[in-house]
This record gives C-alpha cells, structure tokens and sequence, in this order.
C-alpha cells in the first residue's frame, strides 16, 4: 500500500472533522457471531451533562459464498437491537493465494460521529459494488465516504 492511498480516506476524515469540532470516534472491536460470521462492531458512549448516558453502536456482520458479498448492518441503541439495512460492498484485494478477489470490508472501514452525522470511512484502494450481482462494479474508493442514516448507509463521493 502506498501513502497517498493510504491518507486520502484520512484527509476526508479530516475535512469532516475540521467542518465540525464536536466530532467523536467510536471504539471497535472485532468478533464472530454463533454462526460462525465475522462482524465489526463499533460503539460510541453518548454522554449527557458529565454522565454516561446509553450507548450507539453499528454491527456490521459479513456474508459470504465463496466470495464477501457485503454486510448485514445492525444498530443497538438503549439495549434494543434493530436491522438497518445489507451494506453490498466488498474489498478487492488479494486473497491467500495472492490472487484479486472480493474479500471482506470488514478491515477496512472506520467510523466517526461528527455532530449529528454517522460517517464511515473505508481505507481500500478498490472495492465491489453489489458483489456477485448483475450490476457489480469494481471502483477505487479514494473519493468515498458513507453516511449511515437511520436506514441504511448512503455512499457519496467527493
């Protein structure tokens, strides 16, 4: 990986942080489900007035065949766990035998609260579009951010 891919998504992150000074990341940790799944989860501590108020987070749990198809997106707020949306977004990257393939996303996404604004971040030169469906594309990422809405995440570019 060269640095100027590597700090393209950190320069967007930046500008995000930098339009808005109340921004927050949230903690990661990894983790596999009962079914045996990857997933990504993300929390952020929301405090309130000096007290730890409940806690946000995103799960992101990848579906595979024989390739990543994307992610299930899962939100927790107040103990309640709600299905968001399928994030059909995957990493283009070398596999084990050294050949491209569609790998997870899972290692390369981030996510900040900047003000009133979920943003995810993905630090992959190239990713899948709707992997394994008639309308897959294979796209650099460099200009690529997310926005997680209450529904789904919604991809923008600069």
């Amino acid at each position: 990986m060269t640095g100027r891919i590597f700090y393209i998504p950190l320069f967007i992150l930046f500008c995000i942080l930098s339009a808005d000074s109340s921004a927050q990341m949230y903690s990661v940790r990894d983790s596999v489900t009962s079914d045996g799944r990857n997933c990504k989860i993300f929390t952020l501590t929301k405090n309130q007035k000096g007290k730890t108020a409940a806690a946000v987070s995103y799960v992101f749990v990848e579906k595979r065949s024989d390739i990543s198809l994307g992610c299930d997106l899962y939100k927790t707020e107040n103990a309640v766990k709600t299905p968001m949306s399928f994030f059909a977004v995957a990493a283009y990257t070398k596999d084990e035998s050294g050949r491209m393939n569609y790998n997870s996303i899972l290692p390369y996404i981030s996510i900040i609260q900047a003000g009133q604004r979920t943003v995810l971040s993905i630090d992959c030169p190239l990713i899948v579009l709707n992997p394994d469906r008639a309308d897959e594309k294979i796209i650099e990422s460099k200009n690529l951010y997310g926005l997680i809405n209450t529904q789904e995440v919604e991809l923008k570019s600069h």
